[in-house]
């Protein structure tokens, strides 16, 4: 049986009290993204908390060889009135008109090119499975 001493229960509550308060900070943009996937239909649904013109990507890297952003070939945005653009060294979302809606829906194909000075989005296995990186923020 664990005997825990207030002081060190203490500890813990302040080290939690900066993670909640951080996931509730109005000011602080938000966004979640569902990837799902049947067979090779590959969706990812970004939900925003609010309402962006844009909403930069900041995992942007090109593809090692040719240096072409590897976003624009596997990306279809499938959210009327959303486009992928490059602009600078990002891929941002961006609204045609006005603001991004609050869910933005897009199909790819994953990609397991090496990338400039960041890991692979995705690896293909010789079995033709293929996996996505859970950290990548998309």
């Amino acid at each position: 049986m664990l005997n825990f001493r207030p002081p060190f229960v203490l500890v813990l509550l302040a080290c939690a009290l900066p993670l909640h308060a951080h996931a509730q900070a109005p000011g602080v943009p938000q966004v979640r993204v569902e990837v799902t996937r049947r067979g090779d239909d590959w969706r990812a649904t970004f939900i925003f908390d609010r309402a962006f013109t844009t909403w930069v990507l900041p995992r942007s890297a090109p593809i090692a060889e040719g240096g072409e952003p590897w976003r624009a070939a596997s990306w279809n945005i499938e959210t009327r009135g959303v486009r992928l653009q490059r602009r600078g060294s990002y891929d941002v979302l961006a609204a045609d008109r006005g603001k991004l809606p609050l869910r933005v829906d897009v199909s790819f194909t994953p990609v397991p090119d090496r990338l400039q000075a960041d890991y692979s989005p995705a690896l293909v296995f010789t079995d033709g499975s293929s996996s996505t990186d859970g950290r990548r923020d998309w």
